[in-house]
């Protein structure tokens, strides 16, 4: 028994104490108690701290090592810096986490993150660019002793290939959401693991924006952290503000956009540095018509430039613009019939 299971025992053992108190001061019979109840809690008490002071406290270490590791197809996982021996270990397997997270924009010749211009090339037809395998996730739901277990994925497998748009559907709170996550490395899974070659753009289903920055800024901010020179990203950015006419809005902060407006910015900034793999969560929910057949445009082009697409969506209307279809059913990824 832990420390904290142990803690709510003495803290029950104090009620059941003062309810038997009250219980003898509401009968009268107080007056027969004090002499041999103080001895018996303050015995009680004593062997509880005393199991409380003899628990080993809990490894921290294992709050920060991740059970799994995105890193690209080609080639060996990419190495870290050394941290130095003075910083302590829970400190150390954070940092280790964390830039094996980043590296997921890596390009696989291994170029730095930060400082490069991405070598792009049409990668071979079929290639695979993403790989999901065996992804498990669970949460905890409650207090003990009622707390139980929720397993959303269930060893989830997912293939995405060059020049292919597959479209992920699934009921409300089927794990679409989460799934998405793991793949992009925002979550880490129970078990399993991803693997991916190139670039990640990732369109989350709530535009992930600060508020007081303008559209423009947004365009900086992102276009620094992808590590984009200021030519490429003020091309990009350009064509983006073109395909979907949102270029007015430049300079408006993100909290004064309307809802519309505010999707296509979160579009645009995973599109920005034209990725391998793009990965949008309810991308359309907030387009208007003629903006649904610009993204759907989007879509066929990088579909033809060899990029992959993966679009999760709780229904699928337009069955004819996906190559594959999936479901997710109970936590596992299953290929959908076509309706004829």
């Amino acid at each position: 028994m832990d420390c904290c299971r142990w803690g709510l025992l003495c803290s029950a053992l104090l009620i059941a104490f003062g309810a038997i108190l009250l219980h003898l001061v509401m009968v009268g019979s107080l007056q027969r108690w004090p002499t041999i109840s103080t001895p018996v809690m303050s015995t009680i008490l004593a062997v509880v701290y005393a199991r409380l002071a003899r628990s080993e406290p809990r490894e921290v270490t294992a709050r920060f090592a991740p059970a799994w590791t995105v890193y690209p197809l080609t080639g060996p996982p990419p190495t870290t810096h050394q941290e130095p021996c003075s910083a302590p270990p829970p400190l150390r397997a954070h940092r280790h986490a964390t830039q094996e997270i980043l590296m997921v924009t890596a390009e696989p010749t291994g170029t730095d993150l930060i400082n490069r211009t991405p070598k792009r090339s049409v990668p071979a037809p079929d290639a695979v660019l993403l790989r999901a395998e065996g992804v498990a996730k669970s949460y905890q739901r409650g207090v003990w002793p009622a707390r139980r277990t929720h397993r959303v994925l269930r060893g989830a497998d997912l293939l995405l290939r060059a020049g292919e748009v597959v479209g992920l559907t699934g009921e409300n709170g089927s794990g679409k959401s989460t799934l998405m996550k793991v793949l992009v490395g925002a979550l880490a899974p129970d078990a399993g693991r991803v693997q991916h070659s190139g670039v990640l753009g990732y369109c989350p289903q709530s535009p992930l924006v600060y508020p007081r920055l303008t559209c423009d800024e947004h365009v900086d901010l992102f276009a620094h952290a992808y590590g984009m020179d200021a030519q490429s990203a003020a091309g990009s950015a350009a064509a983006l503000y073109d395909t979907l006419d949102f270029a007015r809005y430049g300079a408006t902060r993100a909290d004064q956009l309307s809802g519309g407006t505010l999707a296509k910015l979160n579009l645009a900034l995973a599109l920005l540095p034209d990725p391998d793999v793009l990965l949008l969560d309810e991308p359309y929910s907030g387009f208007d018509w003629d903006t649904y057949l610009r993204f759907w445009d989007l879509v066929a082009d990088r579909r033809d430039r060899g990029r992959s697409v993966l679009v999760i969506s709780h229904f699928v209307v337009d069955e004819q613009r996906f190559d594959r279809l999936v479901d997710l059913v109970e936590g596992q990824v299953v290929p959908r019939e076509r309706s004829s």
